[in-house]
């Protein structure tokens, strides 16, 4: 869970410190998050009030529908999109692509990273001195419109979700980053563990308020 990327210049002066998230948009991303989504479904409707997918055909929506976590297999390795036969495939990116705006998926993306820049430094300082939390050099933040909320991947990556029609989208998206950035960090912790998906997000939500957001 790329076509259209934005990426972080690396070639910046040595002088010029680096954030530690970078913010990127990706069309590829973005259509694995709906994708994802509806093969997550039953799960997701358990953690989140509020599920959003774009608006698609009634036709293309029950075919969508159709898809269960089963469907997901080794699509990590092969690509979301191929959980589709040729002819789902086809019309979901027809339809995908008539709603797919990245002029509007920038001006989020700078929304959200002019937000975070203010809160960024004080987060970390913080995280590092909470017991069992592993940081990395840097995390990619991927924008999408579509999904629970938020999500993190594979490696460092995580995934907010900043609809601009959603405005607790991107008033709260600094709690979202942080939300999913502290699961990342602790991972290994839950799987030691063993613990319960509920069990993980009341440790996340515990640490989030240790370290406070903005403070």
């Amino acid at each position: 869970m790329s076509i259209t990327l934005v990426r972080f210049v690396s070639c910046l002066p040595k002088f010029i410190k680096k954030n530690k998230v970078q913010f990127r948009i990706s069309k590829e991303k973005e259509i694995e998050e709906v994708l994802w989504t509806y093969c997550k479904m039953s799960f997701l409707k358990k953690w989140s009030s509020e599920l959003i997918l774009p608006k698609f055909s009634k036709q293309l929506e029950s075919k969508l529908k159709k898809l269960t976590s089963k469907s997901l297999g080794n699509s990590v390795n092969y690509g979301y999109i191929n959980l589709l036969n040729d002819g789902d495939r086809a019309l979901f990116l027809r339809e995908f692509n008539s709603i797919y705006s990245l002029s509007k998926y920038k001006s989020v993306l700078n929304i959200l990273r002019e937000k975070w820049q203010k809160t960024e430094r004080g987060f970390f300082q913080k995280i590092t001195k909470i017991p069992d939390v592993k940081t990395v050099e840097s995390y990619v933040c991927y924008i999408t419109f579509y999904g629970s909320g938020g999500s993190f991947g594979r490696g460092n990556q995580i995934y907010v979700r900043a609809n601009p029609d959603v405005k607790s989208d991107i008033t709260f998206s600094d709690y979202t980053i942080a939300h999913e950035l502290i699961h990342l960090m602790i991972e290994k912790l839950f799987k030691r563990k063993k613990l319960t998906q509920s069990s993980k997000e009341k440790l996340v939500d515990s640490i989030i308020c240790k370290v406070g957001i903005g403070n």
